[in-house]
């Protein structure tokens, strides 16, 4: 094979690309370790697991980009060999992901004309190809010494102002770290009659179901036994993640609720109240459920049998919601279309139902051992950041689960610990984006537009 490879490149090329390639498949030809290295770190197909879905072979990232190589003999040009690591992420129906380790003088076309000759494929094209060197220093630091920078600046501007200084002064120690952090992590909260605690709970819980829906459809792409977790598909305790897009319908329930209790104002129905259209039956739950909470009041107590009916109808509808299509991954035939249709229809209704009743049961003070956990005072510092993590948490995703040297291998106990660290580390990005804009900036809004 490397023959054929090295007799398709002209003697007398002037092409550094294909030189540096003759120069490597010499190098290998001979056995000289720093060819053997190059040739060492493109993907090879690997006997075992091919029927489980192994069809990723990433060769090793880190031994291609360690340092350049230099050739003992090098005839055609002076400069040393440096490489790069490509990807090569062919077109269905071919479904096998390659890594290579080619000369960094090479660009995506000249890598594809190589694969063409390596693997008699003329289908390849340089958009199936990912090369990618590493950033200079520089840049690498770029973020950090921004980072840094404003850190100094805005805690310099804020230790040197008075107290009594002009209000352009006190609109720039808005950007103070300090302060917003002090803003997060806060936990004085008045527990009042007119506070809705328990709404921090559902909304960080709400946020972890939907990293974890995410996290697994983000790398059943990337994984080396897709085979394997289509069969754990079969397994009830999946439902909760295939299920996790009831999540959402959970803020358009927590968004019509807020919207009935505390919003108001001469043109409140005409703009805000009857204008969402989009998951309308879930913000319709919302909004009926803050409706009847205004109107009977938060000291409003159920008779303990119509508590214990509609407990007992809400978890009867909980469990319809998320294990209803369970049936559907273990029978043959699947379930009857009739009924598949019936809970798309109905399913995320139901889940606003649900979210409804511990709304109202909380509202009112009747929701006992769930109205104090949901109420925790914990869960108010990371609501605080439930709005930045959910903006970056796909691209924390992206870069935790897409930056791995080799594909994921699905276990149990290796999926939770990657929720885990999902979680942990979107909300740590989360607290910079609110630290350097959503909380400075809301506060500027809200010093200039008087709220």
């Amino acid at each position: 094979m490397l023959e054929r490879i090295s007799s398709s490149f002209s003697s007398n090329t002037t092409n550094v690309c294909e030189q540096d390639f003759e120069i490597i498949l010499q190098g290998i030809l001979k056995r000289d370790m720093w060819a053997m290295k190059i040739f060492d770190a493109w993907g090879k197909p690997l006997l075992s697991g091919l029927l489980s879905g192994h069809v990723h072979w990433m060769g090793n990232y880190d031994e291609c980009s360690q340092q350049m190589h230099l050739p003992t003999n090098k005839s055609f040009v002076s400069q040393p060999i440096n490489t790069q690591y490509c990807t090569l992420l062919p077109k269905p129906p071919l479904s096998i992901t390659l890594g290579l380790c080619v000369p960094s003088s090479c660009n995506q076309k000249s890598v594809a004309s190589l694969i063409e000759i390596l693997f008699k494929n003329s289908s390849i094209t340089e958009n199936d190809l990912i090369c990618s060197n590493d950033p200079p220093y520089g840049q690498q630091g770029l973020a950090r010494d921004a980072i840094i920078t404003y850190t100094d600046i805005s805690e310099f501007k804020l230790i040197q102002v008075p107290q009594n200084s002009t209000s352009r002064i006190i609109f720039l120690a808005e950007f103070s770290a300090i302060r917003t952090l002090r803003r997060i992590f806060t936990m004085k909260i008045k527990n009042n009659d007119d506070s809705f605690l328990f709404i921090n709970g559902i909304r960080v819980l709400s946020l972890c179901w939907v990293i974890i829906g995410h996290s697994i459809a983000f790398s059943l792409s990337y994984t080396n036994n897709i085979v394997d977790v289509i069969v754990w598909t079969r397994n009830i305790a999946f439902q909760l993640i295939i299920n996790a897009t009831l999540s959402v319908d959970t803020f358009f329930v927590l968004s019509g609720f807020l919207t009935a209790v505390l919003f108001s104002g001469p043109t409140f129905y005409k703009n805000i109240y009857i204008t969402p259209w989009c998951r309308i039956s879930a913000y319709a739950v919302g909004l009926i459920t803050g409706f009847i909470v205004i109107n009977v009041g938060r000291e409003y107590r159920l008779n303990k049998m119509a508590k214990i009916f509609g407990t007992v109808l809400i978890i009867i509808l909980t469990i319809i919601c998320l294990f209803a299509t369970y049936p559907d991954y273990i029978l043959p035939s699947g379930l009857n279309r009739s009924i598949v249709v019936a809970y798309q229809s109905l399913s995320r209704t139901f889940w606003a139902i649900v979210i409804g009743w511990i709304l109202f049961l909380c509202s009112t003070h009747q929701g006992g051992i769930v109205n104090k956990f949901l109420s925790w005072p914990i869960w108010a510092p990371l609501a605080r950041l439930n709005y930045s993590c959910y903006l970056v948490h796909s691209t924390v995703l992206h870069t935790m689960i897409y930056s791995k040297r080799m594909p994921f291998f699905y276990q149990a106990h290796l999926v939770v610990n990657n929720f885990i660290s999902q979680i942990f580390f979107s909300y740590i990005a989360a607290i910079f984006v609110t630290i350097f804009f959503e909380t400075p900036f809301f506060q500027l809004e809200k010093k200039l537009f008087k709220r």
